[in-house]
């Protein structure tokens, strides 16, 4: 025992030093993983308020779709993919930065992602994204309720 007391007043200085390095380093990640997702919710706004902008993409949101009579426009087809990119990375950083956040992102996805047009071009388009990323939409597209 006297030896760790003969330790800490020699090294005091040190042991304080070492302390404040440790919390300036959380306080750090802290700081870098609230920056990260105001950007996030940045882009996230954006991404949705300029969809919105465009009455010609509002079908976007149709809950009934006929594609057969009038099929996807490109410009919707351009949002949709857009919009799952942005899903996409809002998945990636749900793994980094916290497990628990994937369980409400399935719930969105599987709402979303199974409007008419929002399937169709996820059918489409899903073979470009991530394997683990198109086996979690799938999996909450499987788990989903029906509409």
């Amino acid at each position: 025992m006297g030896g760790v007391i003969e330790w800490l007043k020699s090294d005091w200085f040190n042991l304080v030093q070492a302390f404040c390095l440790i919390g300036g380093f959380v306080f750090a990640a802290k700081a870098w993983r609230i920056q990260f997702l105001a950007t996030l919710a940045e882009k996230h706004r954006s991404v949705w308020e300029n969809i919105m902008e465009k009455p010609a993409l509002h079908r976007i949101f149709a809950l009934k779709a006929d594609l057969s009579a009038n099929p996807m426009t490109p410009a919707e087809e351009m949002a949709l993919n857009i919009i799952i990119v942005h899903y996409e990375t809002g998945w990636e950083v749900a793994k980094f930065l916290d497990q628990g956040r994937l369980l409400p992102l399935a719930n969105d996805i599987s709402s979303f992602f199974r409007l008419p047009l929002v399937n169709a071009a996820w059918e489409n388009h899903k073979r470009t994204h991530k394997k683990h990323f198109v086996q979690f939409v799938d999996r909450a597209l499987e788990a989903a309720e029906p509409l």
